[in-house]
């Protein structure tokens, strides 16, 4: 069996906290498109009018960002590739902040209310990505449990 972190929560949490981080998220994308169709239906009918940047930047963050999300999974369960799935987490972590900050401004900050636990947890889920990598580097393959 793998060594599990330390702070390693109960499975049932894992049912509660993603189906609500989902709902923030798109949400929050949803205030950014919101953002962007506003902005642009204000201003000039151009594609990337220059109030709306950050919005649509913000939305290509989400999408790459989902991507990174819906590729974790299986790379760390299906593929068993704890140091991938690290890889994979940490930039996914990273891009969730960065996508943050971005949104923060044209949805009024409205979006950081909803994306700030998404945040948190990523960053919870990193240090479990972690541990269970480092915890468990001396085996030469993670077999089934």
């Amino acid at each position: 069996a793998l060594k599990k972190p330390t702070l390693d929560p109960p499975q049932r949490t894992f049912g509660i906290v993603w189906p609500v981080l989902y709902a923030s998220m798109g949400y929050a994308s949803h205030l950014a498109v919101k953002a962007y169709d506003t902005h642009l239906s204000s201003t000039s009918r151009c594609f990337h009018p220059s109030g709306s940047t950050q919005a649509y930047a913000g939305l290509k963050l989400y999408y790459i960002q989902l991507g990174m999300n819906l590729a974790w999974t299986p790379i760390f369960f299906g593929l068993k590739k704890k140091g991938l799935a690290l890889i994979d987490i940490v930039s996914l972590t990273a891009t969730v902040f960065w996508m943050t900050a971005t949104l923060h401004g044209p949805t009024n900050g409205q979006s950081t209310y909803l994306l700030a636990p998404y945040c948190l947890w990523l960053s919870f889920a990193t240090y479990l990505n972690t541990s269970f990598w480092w915890n468990n580097r001396s085996r030469t393959e993670f077999k089934k449990d």
